[in-house]
């Protein structure tokens, strides 16, 4: 897939960090969210988002529920997104000519 072009073997491999790291992000954040989100909605803090988790209501603020649920979306689209910036075919990056 990559002999005959290193650059572009390069990239992806940088590239490939990506979703990994949005995940162990993902992972820090939930964890993190559900140590510390209360069962009922609080209107003065701003928790009142409901999501379940392990059978139980449990309330985040507006930012925690939308990176709760984008962390995990982002990371599966950016496999994709990855592979259609790299793609010769596309020509989005200008590879050169191997010497």
């Amino acid at each position: 897939m990559f002999e005959d072009n290193p650059k572009r073997k390069q990239i992806v491999y940088k590239l490939s960090f990506l979703p990994v790291a949005l995940f162990f992000i993902w992972g820090a954040v939930g964890f993190y969210t559900f140590s510390s989100a209360p069962h009922f909605p609080e209107k003065s803090t701003g928790k009142t988002y409901g999501i379940s988790y392990k059978s139980m209501d449990r309330y985040l603020t507006r930012t925690q529920y939308y990176l709760f649920v984008g962390l995990p979306l982002a990371g599966f689209l950016s496999i994709p997104l990855m592979i259609a910036l790299t793609s010769p075919k596309l020509g989005l990056i200008k590879y050169s000519a191997p010497d």
